[in-house]
């Protein structure tokens, strides 16, 4: 029995990937996302027995009240969500500097439509150097705060799952993923194989081809490393 999960996402850590790649396995459909209304009832999409809320588009509340629910995304910007002993949580994170990159550049593409969340002060439709830092700094912080409540615990309740690992070990990551959810499922390999082996993962280099990248954000993203570590052994 498929378990119910809450998933907790940094911005920008191949959350839509990761969904991409569990759609394509329970609906057995390599073309969900050009059917993807086929799936969609009342704000949930199905796939049974994977049933998938995205809070900000369906019930603004975490956990999600609908019974049919088995796994809802969150990025838990205000840190609202509370960790809880009886529930389990999918966190996906990943390095900071190339996330907030992506954040950053998502941002700017979507200001007219960010008016559900604290983000929008961040921003002016001046793109600048300015306002990347800004912006940058800021993110570094929730960054870390994520990791204090996410990653660095190691409940046995939640499973972390890092970008990079998914992007170059997919087979291994996805099953993983699936076990999570669902201990007890049978994974249908041949169909397994071929869903995931569908997609192909293009590595782009997200960070030192953005034109503000310099030596202060990589030197500022390897010190909030350290500190997060720090916090881990503490």
């Amino acid at each position: 029995m498929m378990r119910q999960i809450q998933g907790v996402s940094f911005p920008r850590t191949g959350h839509s990937l990761m969904l991409n790649y569990l759609m394509r396995y329970f609906s057995r459909d390599l073309n969900w996302i050009e059917n993807v209304n086929d799936y969609l009832t009342d704000g949930l999409m199905y796939a049974r027995p994977f049933v998938y809320c995205e809070s900000y588009g369906h019930c603004h509340q975490s956990p999600c009240p609908h019974a049919d629910t088995t796994f809802q995304k969150d990025h838990d910007f205000d840190s609202t969500i509370e960790y809880r002993a009886d529930q389990y949580y999918l966190v996906q994170n990943r390095d900071p500097l190339p996330a907030i990159i992506s954040h950053y550049k998502l941002s700017l593409r979507d200001l007219p439509k960010q008016q559900s969340f604290s983000l929008k002060s961040l921003f002016n439709p001046d793109d600048s150097m300015r306002n990347w830092k800004r912006f940058y700094l800021e993110r570094l912080n929730n960054w870390l705060d994520f990791q204090e409540k996410w990653v660095q615990p190691k409940h046995s309740n939640v499973y972390v799952l890092n970008y990079n690992d998914m992007a170059e070990r997919p087979m291994e990551k996805i099953r993983e993923v699936i076990q999570f959810l669902d201990s007890s499922h049978e994974i249908d390999e041949a169909w397994y194989g071929q869903s995931v082996e569908s997609i192909d993962v293009h590595s782009k280099d997200t960070v030192r081809s953005f034109k503000y990248y310099d030596a202060w954000s990589q030197k500022m993203a390897d010190e909030f490393v350290q500190r997060g570590k720090f916090r881990q052994v503490a």
